[in-house]
């Protein structure tokens, strides 16, 4: 009886992690986003965002990964920053105004004007802020959920774009976005996982100053 319970169990865990090993089904029109829509009300509502991650670079003449871990921040009015501490230290700021690197030192560095860096910039704020209409406007968007975890996949509707990035896949548990796969070809992606996740009430004025502009 034990093991016929056990068995069970594990069946149906494997069920459920099956179910969010591949993309679900198109969401089409916003009729079909209603089950959706409560969830990602939820996670647009969480703003400033404070977590550390660990990003996994894999290129198709490596074997194994690059691996670089920091801080993320996130504010709906200020942008996206990413803080590396290793191997360096760096911070990628993403905002209206597009991309800067800034090193250790505070120093800014703009990447050459680009309309590709723009439109990512402007993509992976999207997918940050969770606006329903601008991923649906952006984006081709397939969404699955099992029991309390769901994946939500983005493919870019602008030719342009795919150029860069192929694919998006964001996963998450309850309320939490625990994971992010940016694939850039078949043997080129970007893996992030998020975790000790914060809802700040505001950032500090050193943490402004430090991480955005």
């Amino acid at each position: 009886m034990l093991r016929s319970l056990l068995l069970a169990m594990m069946l149906a865990v494997a069920a459920r992690a099956e179910s969010l090993v591949r993309p679900g089904p198109e969401i089409r029109t916003p009729g079909e986003t209603t089950a959706w829509a409560p969830l990602l009300r939820r996670l647009a509502a969480r703003s400033p965002i404070q977590s550390t991650f660990t990003e996994r670079r894999w290129f198709f003449f490596r074997r194994e990964p690059v691996v670089l871990e920091g801080e993320l921040r996130f504010s709906r009015t200020l942008g996206l920053s990413l803080h590396y501490t290793r191997p360096t230290d760096h911070t990628l700021i993403i905002d209206r105004s597009g991309m800067v690197m800034r090193d250790a030192k505070g120093h800014d560095r703009v990447p050459p004007s680009d309309n590709h860096v723009a439109e990512l910039a402007e993509s992976m704020l999207a997918i940050m802020r969770f606006d329903l209409h601008s991923l649906m406007t952006e984006f081709v968007l397939h969404a699955a959920r099992s029991d309390g975890t769901w994946r939500i996949d983005l493919t870019p509707r602008a030719k342009q774009e795919r150029r860069i990035l192929q694919d998006i896949t964001v996963f998450g548990a309850g309320d939490e976005v625990t994971r992010l796969i940016f694939e850039h070809s078949r043997r080129e992606r970007v893996e992030v996982d998020i975790t000790e996740s914060h809802t700040l009430p505001a950032f500090s004025a050193a943490d402004l100053k430090r991480y955005f502009r």
